[in-house]
């Protein structure tokens, strides 16, 4: 049995009760699928109290409006506060992954908005995507600087615009890259902005009192992992070209 077999989903609003907390402590198992609609906490005092919580939960949009959708999602990508939810992540994969025009129908099942209302929800929340979509392309030179000798070489903090603000993106960013598939699918298509070293959240401990490199190193981000790779001398490009045209191969057929 897998899992995410094992796992016992139980449907609740928030807050909980304390009968509802203790269970978590005899049943480690226990997953709480909260209803937004039906709780009585709503936006970022909701956020704060899953945040605070910190206990396995996920989130049914069942009968939610498009615009409570919008503003958690929205409150998401701009907290100070990480909260491991994959509803919530997986919703941002989706929205990040359309504005790039790349289909999501393979990877994610039933977002939380339609083709519809994820248009209107990136037009309506452009500057907050697009910051979002520069930091991941940008995070591409954050893996260059994890190699001192190569970072010397390149000299990136002189050779690229370096923003200084802690506010500049949300900390639930971190959570992408511990995605399976997200970030290689991502950054399938060329970039759309300008590279920016961030200053702040590629240097200091502000996710959690850990740093950038604590999330961004997670074992599902193999970019990252095969850029290392190569870098020490554990695969060739040769090699690296190799499975490229093996998985082309494969997938043509």
């Amino acid at each position: 049995m897998s899992d995410v077999e094992k796992k016992e989903f139980r449907n609740v609003k928030v807050p909980l009760s304390v009968d509802q907390i203790k269970e978590f402590f005899t049943n480690k198992n226990l997953v709480y699928l909260i209803n937004y609609n039906d709780s009585d906490l709503k936006g970022v005092v909701f956020l704060t109290y899953l945040s605070n919580l910190d206990l396995p939960a996920e989130i049914n949009f069942t009968d939610s409006s498009f615009e409570q959708k919008e503003e958690l999602l929205k409150i998401y990508m701009e907290t100070r506060n990480i909260i491991a939810c994959d509803s919530l992540r997986l919703n941002i994969a989706h929205i990040l992954l359309e504005n790039r025009g790349i289909s999501t129908s393979e990877m994610i099942r039933n977002p939380c908005f339609n083709k519809e209302e994820t248009s209107r929800f990136i037009a309506n929340n452009k500057t907050l995507v697009d910051r979002w979509e520069e930091f991941i392309e940008s995070s591409i030179l954050f893996a260059q600087t994890a190699i001192p000798e190569l970072e010397e070489k390149l000299d990136i903090k002189n050779n690229v615009p370096v923003i200084e603000d802690q506010q500049y993106v949300g900390a639930n960013i971190v959570n992408m890259f511990s995605l399976p598939y997200f970030y290689e699918t991502f950054l399938s298509v060329p970039n759309r902005h300008e590279l920016k070293y961030f200053k702040f959240q590629f240097e200091e401990y502000m996710f959690r009192g850990k740093n950038f490199y604590s999330y961004y190193s997670s074992e599902e981000n193999l970019i990252f992992h095969t850029f290392m790779a190569h870098v020490n001398g554990d695969i060739s490009l040769d090699l690296l070209d190799k499975a490229q045209k093996e998985a082309e191969s494969i997938l043509g057929e």
